[in-house]
């Protein structure tokens, strides 16, 4: 059952129209889909500069975002593809 988002939650117009499907579907509230993307993103950066161009897994992120790690499993393959 997807989440209900509406415009007025926090983060909500920060999300492409395509976010919102996904934060939806996984049940996130914007903020908490924005906070994901971003430690991810940095994380990911990070990983390709300090060390070394390291890959950055799936198992890495499921251990910086504090949501479920299925949720998180499928936000690292939405960002990835």
């Amino acid at each position: 059952q997807p989440l209900p988002l509406t415009e007025d939650m926090p983060g909500y117009g920060f999300l492409h129209p395509h976010e919102i499907q996904v934060s939806s579907s996984l049940r996130l509230v914007p903020a908490q889909y924005i906070h994901c993307k971003r430690t991810l993103i940095m994380a990911s950066r990070e990983y390709r500069t300090v060390l070394s161009g390291k890959p950055f897994r799936k198992s890495d992120a499921q251990k910086l975002c504090r949501i479920d790690v299925n949720k998180t499993s499928r936000l690292w393959e939405f960002f990835t593809k």
